[in-house]
């Protein structure tokens, strides 16, 4: 594709920019799913190495950045119904790490992925705005209160299906958030959640465990 035709598609607005980046984006990219809907100002790096299925909207100015994947495949997968909100960062870095989100997934506005191993975030978790997943390391400075976190940002993630996630929440390389958990707004998981369970704070901490009855 002419640069010169991208740039127009990437500015061009309303309903004919819709339609014409549904018809094109598609050939950029290793595969893409019926139906897909692209905002203004998306930006696309390494396309082949990114894989989309049905029906999935990226919104307004969304990075999807598999730039430093070099390895065979896909870097970033995006299953059916995957919704990316305004603003946010997919971000496959240097290494070996895949961004994988299972069918379902809705990440908010102004997010931030990062792969250095595999982020994988299961089908219809929800994500709000702001949130940060992975290698965020600059993005994270100084939420841990001034405390020493030794951390290997190469340890893969998994957010496992049906978790919710509140506004500005981290979750640090090599943590698992077990199926059905709920962070709290602002929270910085370090460690292993266990499935069905609410957790806040930082680090964050179980609070309640959502399978328990309330009465």
């Amino acid at each position: 594709m002419p640069a010169i035709f991208y740039r127009f598609l990437r500015w061009c607005p309303g309903g004919l920019g819709i339609f014409l980046r549904q018809k094109f984006y598609p050939y950029l990219l290793g595969t893409c799913g019926k139906k897909v809907l692209f905002g203004r100002f998306v930006n696309i790096e390494n396309p082949e190495k990114i894989h989309l299925g049905d029906h999935v909207v990226i919104n307004d100015k969304v990075t999807l950045d598999a730039g430093c994947f070099h390895e065979q495949g896909a870097a970033i997968m995006l299953g059916d119904k995957v919704f990316i909100g305004a603003g946010s960062l997919l971000h496959t870095e240097v290494g070996n790490g895949r961004i994988v989100l299972r069918s379902g997934c809705s990440i908010g506005s102004f997010c931030v992925v990062k792969a250095k191993g595999d982020i994988t975030i299961g089908e219809d978790v929800l994500l709000a705005a702001y949130c940060k997943i992975g290698n965020c390391s600059a993005e994270c400075k100084g939420l841990l209160q001034d405390k020493v976190v030794a951390v290997n940002t190469d340890n893969d993630i998994e957010i496992e299906s049906g978790c919710w996630l509140g506004v500005r929440s981290t979750v640090m390389p090599g943590v698992i958030v077990g199926e059905g958990s709920i962070v709290g707004a602002h929270a910085v998981v370090r460690h292993v959640l266990p499935r069905y369970v609410v957790a806040v704070g930082v680090p964050a901490k179980v609070i309640r465990n959502r399978l328990k009855s309330q009465y």
